[in-house]
């Protein structure tokens, strides 16, 4: 259908919506000519809707769709993975469905589209249905797995052990970099060093929780998570070869901090992590009060880690 008798009839009547924003691809002129094929124009009680197209960012452009009093009809971030005119063409349909659904004697019409020499950008319209009106820019993100770690401390050498991790991301963030929180458990086999005669063996059980910043890929196949973390770990320390051995328990707090990569390949998703961490109390054993009968704990220790987790990523 042409184009031009169209947006005669729709500038006659007052406007459905009014388009506004600094997109430019697609601009907000082109959705303002989609919008007008599809719902042509009819009197509003209150004025013209708003449509705001806004960059969010490189891989996405914002749509969001406000009543003359400021409420927020509808709100979705469309990739951008086609060309401006798809873009146009989509967002026209997500805001005619909205439209249609807060105002019922607007008549959504579709007129078929002409042959093009490629196929436009797929739609879905469920999805566009069931944002409606919601305030969030997207799922709420949360995965939970396990790793085999290696842990090396200066001085002393390797150790192995077993990670369990979990991280929460709010879906209120529509950016490609999200904050988030994560928590992890960690147990590891024991250490040594030699102390006089004998050995001194030691191993920590902790747990940590902290904030982490998640970045998101354009293609969403990679994830990259920076965090912080306070840790408490339970830290068992005994004696080995010694004529009288002693073992002794005690609380050790720490901060550490780390990164992980990982790769979205669908619900199950692998993951290497490198971490750090630092133990805020000295920790000594000794053999008796003389000097050189007693030996302290390392206080840094550098961990490696291979996982897995369940992952309900976007």
């Amino acid at each position: 259908m042409p184009l031009t008798p169209l947006l005669g009839l729709w500038m006659l009547a007052a406007p459905i919506v009014r388009v506004e924003g600094n997109a430019i691809c697609p601009r907000p002129e082109e959705l303002t000519a989609r919008v007008a094929e599809l719902l042509p124009g009819s009197d509003a009680a209150n004025g013209p809707d708003i449509v705001h197209l806004e960059d969010g960012n490189p891989a996405t452009v914002q749509l969001t769709l406000r009543r003359p009093s400021g409420e927020i009809v509808g709100r979705r971030a469309l990739d951008k993975n086609a060309t401006c005119a798809d873009l146009a063409a989509a967002a026209a349909v997500i805001v005619a469905i909205w439209e249609s659904d807060v105002h019922p004697e607007f008549a959504l019409r579709i007129d078929p589209a002409p042959p093009r020499r490629e196929p436009p950008a797929p739609v879905d319209l469920g999805a566009a249905a069931t944002e409606t009106g919601a305030p969030g820019g997207g799922p709420t993100i949360f995965d939970v797995g396990a790793a085999l770690f290696g842990t090396v401390a200066p001085k002393v050498g390797t150790a192995a052990g077993l990670l369990l991790a979990a991280s929460w991301t709010p879906g209120t963030q529509t950016s490609s970099a999200r904050w988030g929180i994560r928590s992890e458990a960690a147990g590891s086999t024991e250490q040594e060093q030699p102390l006089l005669t004998g050995t001194v063996a030691w191993r920590r059980l902790s747990l940590a929780v902290g904030p982490q910043l998640r970045l998101l890929s354009p293609s969403r196949r990679w994830i990259f998570d920076v965090h912080v973390a306070a840790l408490a770990a339970w830290l068992n320390i005994r004696g080995v070869g010694f004529t009288n051995n002693h073992t002794d328990n005690t609380v050790d707090p720490g901060i550490g901090a780390g990164v992980r990569l990982m790769l979205h390949r669908g619900q199950i998703t692998p993951w290497l992590a490198l971490a750090g961490t630092g133990w805020l109390r000295e920790q000594v054993a000794s053999f008796g009060t003389l000097a050189g009968t007693s030996t302290t704990l390392p206080r840094l220790d550098v961990m490696l880690a291979l996982g897995l987790s369940f992952c309900s990523c976007p």
